[in-house]
């Protein structure tokens, strides 16, 4: 997982977007029937609007124009040569959002009130890899569902389940991403071997996954169960509740940690941290020290780190993530080069043209030969893992949940998130019973839930 050092942005790529948690011609109307009884109202209004332009949005000009991309990320300046190369006509003003509050030495209770600013000030055309919606109540997003849908534009099958993931609670598509990744198990097949553990068979519950860890904890005190690959409680505990159990950390405006399930699942975390058989120690990109560890929680493309050791399918396996409580959907989705427009853009026509670039196989495969890519692209015959299979990258089976539109403000998850993590962590370390924790845990909680100004819930 991530580092959640920076929570705002942190729960703007997983947890949220996350956390946690699939490309259209519009064969068959694979959306959401919401989607489409909203296509032609919008178009036609559209039209009366714009008037002239071919898309109904911006302006259509082949002069030389300037897009204004704002990013949480510097990433997006790699992209910039290649763009420029295939659209001529195009420059980019990139503003690293993130960049520019360390810049400023921004305290962390103003980030919000910070980057709203900057979002109003810069009036972008082109969001890469962020999200204003996490911010205003208000989408300032472009649905993109119509525009795939006027413009026929091709997607390829695993596009589409992107697509179909990416779909908001709303019924609504505002982003699109040439790259993806999936969080998965990694299985250490030679060390459970080694140890005389069975391997447990997949689809693997949330118990078969304790107990081999456990198992192996008890055969090699030396060994490590599970890593869940982050260090903070909040982060990792919303990750596990969402996306193995199918549970909700946020509805109707209310935190809902303080339920029973909630508790019983931080509870059996904190316990196998306690007995040494999980670490959480936070990302590690040196794959030689997760040797000693039994399984371990981690994004698919992790698998670029361990190529180098030789490592093999007879050595380790890669797996869905495991499931309790029930919950048999997919993991969903990472969109680790996010693309939106903003409403009020005047490119949105020549933004629009861009990212349709970006998600076709042409794009796909100048991504990949430029070593763009952040995770996989969206075309299967571009990647090389070795000998390992693509399925469990490009998995086929079953529909996510939709996605959040509600969130806690910065400011709220900042508080919420230093007491989960002070209580969970001492009674991991063992300075006060889990009881006590979690008792802090719900009064933090409660008080969150009476304030309704300390969430975000987003109107398209």
């Amino acid at each position: 997982m991530p580092q959640a050092n920076n929570p705002q942005i942190q729960l703007s790529s997983h947890v949220m977007q996350c956390f946690c948690r699939p490309a259209y011609y519009f064969t068959g109307g694979i959306m959401m029937k919401k989607v489409w009884k909203r296509v032609p109202f919008l178009l036609v209004a559209v039209m009366l609007i714009q008037g002239c332009s071919s898309i109904g949005f911006g302006s259509k000009d082949s002069s030389k124009i300037t897009l204004k991309v704002l990013t949480s990320t510097s990433q997006f300046n790699a992209y910039v040569p290649l763009l420029k190369e295939k659209f001529p006509n195009l420059s980019f003003e990139v503003v690293d959002v993130n960049g520019k509050l360390r810049e400023e030495n921004t305290p962390a209770g103003e980030r919000e009130r910070r980057a709203i600013e900057i979002i109003e000030a810069e009036k972008p055309d082109l969001y890469y890899s962020f999200s204003p919606d996490y911010y205003t109540s208000e989408s300032r997003l472009v649905d993109l569902a119509p525009l795939l849908e006027r413009d026929h534009v091709q997607l390829n099958e695993i596009q589409q389940q992107v697509v179909t993931s990416s779909i908001d609670s709303e019924g609504v598509l505002n982003r699109l991403s040439p790259t993806i990744d999936r969080y998965v198990l990694y299985m250490n097949r030679k060390l459970l071997q080694e140890n005389q553990i069975a391997e447990p068979t997949v689809p693997i519950s949330w118990e078969q996954f304790r107990e081999t860890a456990g198992a192996l904890k008890e055969k090699s005190p030396n060994a490590s169960g599970y890593e869940m690959s982050d260090s903070w409680w909040s982060y990792f505990n919303i990750f596990v509740g969402e996306q193995m159990m199918g549970l909700r950390w946020i509805e109707d405006g209310q935190l809902t940690l303080d339920r029973a399930e909630w508790r019983a699942l931080s509870e059996q975390l904190v316990e196998d941290y306690k007995q040494q058989i999980s670490k959480n120690d936070g990302y590690n990109p040196n794959f030689n020290e997760r040797l000693r560890t039994g399984m371990f929680v981690e994004r698919a493309s992790y698998l670029h780190n361990m190529l180098p050791s030789n490592v093999t399918p007879e050595d380790w396996s890669i797996v869905d993530l495991p499931k309790g409580l029930g919950y048999t959907g997919p993991t969903p989705y990472l969109l680790t080069a996010s693309l939106s427009l903003d409403k009020s853009s005047k490119h949105i026509d020549e933004a629009w043209e861009l990212i349709v670039f970006l998600m076709s196989e042409e794009g796909a495969s100048l991504i990949s030969s430029n070593t763009l890519a952040s995770g996989f692209v969206t075309y299967p015959q571009f990647v090389n893992i070795g000998d390992f299979p693509t399925d469990v990258i490009y998995q086929s089976e079953g529909r996510t949940a939709p996605k959040a539109t509600e969130y806690l403000t910065h400011t709220a998850y900042l508080h919420f998130d230093q007491v989960m993590q002070k209580q969970l962590g001492a009674a991991a370390a063992g300075s006060i019973s889990f009881d006590q924790a979690w008792g802090e845990v719900e009064n933090t909680i409660h008080d969150l839930n009476a304030d309704p100004a300390n969430f975000i819930i987003r109107s398209n």
